[in-house]
């Protein structure tokens, strides 16, 4: 148990070695890459027109948020990162573009039209995480 940001109990010595494993644990933004290429890069926002079904949940089920991507060739839950872009911030492949897109174009979620509309298209590289 933590006091007063010291240790304290019987088992001080788990505690000790808990603590000394997390503090190893990676950064979310800076793991490898397993796999690194480029692609084109657009973007979608929640609306009817841009969407099938509700715009608001992505086809793997989840409820649209910052950070998501639709993209058709990788698994649902695979973690990119856009480098040359955002450096630090990593992102979660749960939505999918329109049947035989290309395996060269990614899809960025934003919460507006015109946030979509001005981020227009961008070949970027992206790391599979």
């Amino acid at each position: 148990m933590i006091v007063n940001n010291e240790l304290s109990g019987d088992n001080f010595e788990v505690q000790e070695k808990i603590i000394d494993a997390v503090e190893q644990l990676p950064i979310a933004g800076k793991r490898e890459a397993k796999k690194t290429f480029y692609l084109t890069v657009t973007a979608y926002s929640s609306t009817v027109d841009q969407c099938d079904g509700d715009p608001f949940t992505t086809a793997s089920g989840e409820t649209v948020h910052d950070g998501i991507i639709a993209y058709n060739y990788l698994p649902f839950g695979t973690k990119v990162r856009f480098p040359e872009m955002f450096p630090e911030k990593v992102f979660e492949v749960q939505d999918r573009l329109r049947a035989g897109a290309s395996t060269y174009l990614a899809d960025l979620w934003m919460e507006t039209r015109e946030e979509a509309i001005q981020w227009g298209a961008k070949v970027l590289k992206i790391e599979i995480l």
